[in-house]
């Protein structure tokens, strides 16, 4: 018999958020900015990390994120997404649900 695993919530604010903000490049400081504050309004639970300053690894997918124009949004295609719209859209398939907070 193995022992069952329990599982662990990903995508938590410590896996995402990086705590010396200072050491990021300015882009890189705007998109923590905007990811903090998305975690200040909705619940996001799923397998969230982060590969570099403005990549994240989502499930199975690498999203680049920017701020234009005040929105957190990620390349996809050949422009760019609203990052709440591409998690709504695209998150449940990599297994991460956002749930606004009341």
């Amino acid at each position: 018999l193995t022992p069952e695993k329990t599982p662990t919530k990903k995508g938590t604010p410590n896996k995402v958020l990086v705590k010396n903000i200072k050491s990021l490049s300015p882009a890189a400081q705007e998109v923590q900015k905007a990811l903090a504050a998305l975690y200040e309004q909705y619940d996001i639970s799923g397998p969230i990390d982060r590969v570099s300053d403005t990549v994240l690894q989502i499930g199975s997918k690498k999203v680049n994120m920017q701020v234009i124009g005040g929105f957190l949004v990620v390349r996809c295609g050949g422009g760019f997404m609203q990052f709440t719209e591409w998690l709504q859209r695209f998150g449940r398939k990599e297994g991460v649900v956002i749930v606004e907070k009341q």
